[in-house]
């Protein structure tokens, strides 16, 4: 298991504060993941945690709109997919990741950091 974090500090006027973090992934299965905002990150915060795959779309793992209460450490899953790329009903599994994450913020303060999101990913 590994365990990776990514802090997000935001730069703008209050409410209106926006920013970025990235990291690089290794292979593996994402397990899990928390959020943490800091305590003077305003309700009107919205984030949005992705994979960004060396092939294919980015894959949206987490996001939340109007809210800046904290993830306590919540297990990952996805549907299952068949093998031409159709959901299987009420199969989940953790998903793949790799290549980078993103974790973007917008309508925050402007906060050192916002937010540190942590995953927890399982390398084979």
């Amino acid at each position: 298991m590994r365990v990776l974090q990514v802090p997000v500090t935001t730069t703008g006027v209050p409410g209106s504060g926006v920013g970025t973090g990235t990291v690089g992934l290794p292979w593996g299965r994402l397990v899990a993941l928390a959020i943490d905002w800091d305590g003077a990150a305003p309700g009107t915060s919205d984030i949005v945690v992705s994979a960004i795959l060396p092939v294919g779309a980015a894959k949206v793992l987490y996001t939340k709109s109007n809210s800046a209460a904290d993830v306590p450490l919540i297990q990952t899953r996805v549907l299952a997919k068949d093998s031409a790329g159709v959901d299987i009903a009420g199969a989940y599994v953790e998903p793949v990741i790799g290549g980078h994450l993103l974790v973007t913020v917008a309508d925050c303060d402007a906060l050192d950091p916002a937010v540190t999101v942590t995953l927890v990913i399982e390398v084979d």
